[in-house]
């Protein structure tokens, strides 16, 4: 884990003085870190994204969950070989995910250290996030290094980059419309790092809850932005990187396949086989 490896990093202590422990944790040899990272900040753009964390207390014992749910086709990787890994770096906790939907991976943390961490020593909402989650303000305060590596974990796990036509990149996200502080945080951090941007606010129906809805949806246009992102952040998720990776070698990236099937294109097909597909 990169604690602070850039000297020219300000170094931010954290306050854990209301982060509990339970026996459970103890014997488990659970971690909290005393110091702000960029893999921390990175992992809290995780939560961010796909995490939820459920802190309440019921007759037959007090629960403390922090869990993750992603779309087991294409992020199955990313919770495997990226999110996992960093987990136990950073709370030397061991996780396996399980498959809860057919298409749903999950990850669930049962830990009172790293629930109560999360909540209050870095501010993450407990319970329904819609409306108040943010980037905690410790890592908004602490420098562009943390602010972008949050930012990095939030593209990677509510984000999806796609190639207009096949060719032309775009990073693009959609927010709730109760979510306007976290908009404006992402832009800001986008600001800072001198990547332009569209923002616009929309409304759909979505027919399978009958249902309207109000949301932001920003958009990173074109190579140049994209080649500004890579430098000063970089994507963590497979699934952005099969992408990349077979626009970069190919010239274009097709819409509708699946993460293993561009991931068998990428490790075995030429151009001309693509071109009579």
């Amino acid at each position: 884990m990169n604690i602070c490896s850039d000297k020219n990093m300000k170094l931010v202590e954290l306050d854990l003085s209301k982060v509990e422990f339970s026996s459970n944790d103890t014997k488990l040899g659970i971690r909290i870190p005393k110091i702000l990272s960029r893999d921390l900040a990175y992992e809290t753009g995780t939560h961010i994204g796909d995490g939820h964390i459920s802190c309440y207390k019921r007759k037959d014992g007090n629960l403390y969950l922090s869990d993750y749910s992603g779309g087991f086709r294409d992020e199955y990787d990313f919770y495997q070989n990226v999110l996992i890994p960093l987990l136990y770096e950073i709370y030397n906790k061991k996780l396996l995910p399980y498959k809860s939907t057919k298409n749903t991976i999950k990850l669930v943390i049962k830990s009172k250290a790293i629930t109560t961490f999360k909540i209050n020593s870095l501010g993450l909402a407990n319970g329904c996030k819609n409306g108040i989650i943010k980037i905690p303000k410790i890592i908004m305060d602490s420098g562009l290094e943390f602010k972008k590596s949050c930012l990095g974990g939030i593209i990677d796990t509510d984000f999806s980059l796609v190639f207009r036509h096949g060719k032309y990149p775009k990073i693009t996200g959609s927010l709730i419309s109760e979510n306007k502080k976290l908009k404006n945080q992402i832009l800001d951090i986008l600001e800072d790092l001198n990547i332009k941007y569209t923002c616009c606010f929309y409304k759909h129906f979505d027919k399978r809850f009958n249902k309207n809805y109000s949301e932001f949806k920003i958009d990173i246009n074109g190579e140049e932005n994209l080649e500004k992102w890579l430098k000063e952040v970089g994507f963590r998720s497979p699934k952005h990187s099969v992408k990349l990776n077979l626009w970069k070698r190919f010239g274009f990236c097709e819409k509708f396949l699946s993460y293993n099937d561009r991931k068998h294109i990428l490790e075995n097909a030429t151009l001309a086989q693509l071109v009579e597909r």
